[in-house]
């Protein structure tokens, strides 16, 4: 019976195996095996196997053996042996009978080799090797006989023996292998990536294929190739981290175009597209895209965004619109409706107010409410101080922007220019 087939007729006993894990390793002797049929004590190896627990798995599949004398349970046995570190002398023997007993057995010329390159025996090893390729070109055993020359580091023939593998059906866990050794072994990274990419355009992607790739074109500093990895993994498996690796290249590159013209194509990151729309000062699109947003979120944050954008594009024109003004404080005013409550927002429509003499009262106001959040920000002191400037109480403007001096934040012109204003007004 196939090892498959037990594990899907067998549910219930798997799960009294699990449950049992615990129990049995009191319970083991002779007379506990005894007492299971085959198909338990099967699956109970599968069991230990699957946990990597070989010990266990070497005991049950030698107890097999002996009670059935099947030679697939040896097999599995010296398996779990060579896995669980214990003496292959005692299997060397054995196997070497087996295989005078059948030369064209390929499943004991592997084990043997495997025994062999366990015990350091590498001149039979090999002679086996060359034996296993004798008898069989198909790529799982041009693979396995593979390991030997790796073993020896004998790297060309590994790659050979892997190439000649891969070229039977161009399976992606042989190419993976032989690029490994090309990249840590012979330090040949463009070749590498050749192969790679030949597999990828002839044979297709999959997640290992563009991680490897990724590894090389940074250890090779190919931006515009990673890039396009990166993009590649983003499209096939979705993960955020591949999308934001794509835009922070574009940024550090100011090539906010090809961010743009990603993000666009996506068309569900809208918050980043955003984001880029105001960095590229492509101000229609962003308040465009900023409506869009909040039809779909109901968050008064992006009726602030859409007055920020209003005000910007104000400021832009060559004669002052005042229809545009008054559109901005419209979409903060029913923000601050919408219960609107963050600092950022409330500083520049306060300082909004103040600096174009629209409401300073009201602008000293909202600013005293965006200090209550941060009391030692800089920019927002020097709003609120602005705003007394303009009422023309400069005691209270000075004491604000003192303020701001003793912390050390006068960094900016515009700061720098209200201090001067502000200094002559107290004299």
């Amino acid at each position: 019976m196939s090892s498959r087939k037990i594990i899907f007729s067998l549910v219930t006993t798997v799960l009294m195996s699990v449950t049992s894990v615990a129990k049995e390793a009191k319970n083991s002797n002779k007379l506990f095996l005894n007492l299971m049929t085959e198909d338990e004590l099967i699956v109970r190896a599968i069991i230990y196997e699957e946990k990597e627990d070989y010990i266990n798995t070497q005991k049950y599949f030698s107890y097999l053996y002996k009670t059935t004398n099947k030679k697939e349970y040896f097999y599995k046995e010296v398996m779990a042996g060579i896995f669980a570190n214990s003496n292959t002398n005692k299997y060397i023997k054995k196997i070497e009978s087996l295989k005078n007993q059948d030369r064209y057995d390929l499943v004991v010329k592997r084990l043997l080799i495997s025994l062999y390159l366990k015990d350091e025996q590498i001149d039979k090893a090999k002679e086996i090797t060359k034996e296993l390729i004798k008898y069989s070109d198909d790529s799982l055993n041009l693979e396995f006989a593979s390991n030997t020359y790796i073993m020896i580091q004998d790297y060309d023939n590994a790659i050979k023996l892997l190439n000649y593998a891969y070229n039977k059906n161009f399976e992606e866990e042989i190419l993976l292998k032989l690029v490994a050794i090309l990249v840590v072994y012979q330090q040949k990274d463009m070749e590498a990536i050749m192969r790679l990419e030949t597999h990828k355009r002839m044979v297709g992607s999959s997640s290992d294929i563009l991680k490897d790739l990724v590894d090389l074109y940074i250890q090779t500093s190919d931006a515009k190739n990673l890039v396009k990895i990166y993009k590649e993994l983003y499209l096939m498996q979705g993960d955020d981290q591949y999308l934001q690796a794509v835009i922070d290249m574009y940024i550090n590159s100011k090539d906010y175009k090809s961010a743009i013209e990603f993000l666009e194509m996506d068309g569900e990151h809208l918050e980043i597209l955003y984001e880029l729309y105001k960095i590229d000062q492509n101000y229609d699109k962003a308040f465009l895209l900023a409506k869009k947003i909040y039809k779909i979120t109901d968050d008064a944050r992006w009726l602030a965004e859409l007055g920020v954008l209003s005000f910007e594009k104000y400021v832009s024109v060559e004669k002052e619109n005042n229809i545009i003004l008054k559109q901005s404080i419209k979409y903060f005013e029913k923000a601050l409706k919408l219960g609107l409550d963050d600092s950022i927002y409330l500083n520049y429509y306060g300082y909004t107010l103040i600096d174009k003499n629209i409401d300073i009262d009201k602008g000293i106001d909202i600013l005293n409410k965006a200090l209550e959040q941060q009391p030692n920000n800089g920019y927002f002191l020097d709003s609120l101080a602005w705003g007394y400037y303009k009422k023309q109480d400069c005691t209270k403007a000075y004491k604000l922007m003192k303020k701001i001096i003793d912390q050390g934040d006068l960094l900016e012109e515009d700061i720098k220019i209200h201090w001067n204003k502000i200094k002559n007004c107290t004299k």
